[in-house]
């Protein structure tokens, strides 16, 4: 029998009858990402979570760039340079180190777009 399969046996006037029936496998957790995003597009993301936000968002662009594990201030000046995810960074950093302004409303749906998807690829760092 199948793990998570239910069975029964019913017997009556001489005959039997069997039912299986398998279990839906249980869903996947929530991604906590999108759960902050959606917080923060709903205007409901507290202060104490803006930080997880940020970093929880510079972890995914790194791996889905393939830069993680590099030096910091390297990695973080290929995110900004990237065309898929520099904007929504600098918009997010924009309003994290600003906190006193509204939130832009295209800033949940920018981070947003940039949870799936194919990876964009990372740019070279300028020269300085």
């Amino acid at each position: 029998m199948r793990k998570g399969a239910t069975c029964s046996r019913e017997v009556s006037s001489g005959s039997t009858t069997s039912a299986c029936s398998i279990a839906a496998p249980p869903s996947p957790p929530e991604d906590p990402l999108e759960i902050l995003v959606e917080a923060l597009a709903e205007n409901r993301l507290a202060p104490s979570e803006a930080a997880r936000l940020e970093r929880l968002l510079l972890s995914r662009w790194q791996q889905r760039l393939g830069i993680a594990g590099g030096d910091p201030s390297e990695t973080l000046g290929r995110l900004h340079h990237d065309p898929g995810v520099g904007p929504a960074i600098k918009a997010l950093e924009a309003w994290l180190h600003h906190p006193e302004g509204s939130l832009p409303p295209e800033l949940a749906a920018r981070l947003k777009a940039t949870l799936h998807g194919p990876p964009h690829g990372a740019l070279p760092i300028p020269p300085p």
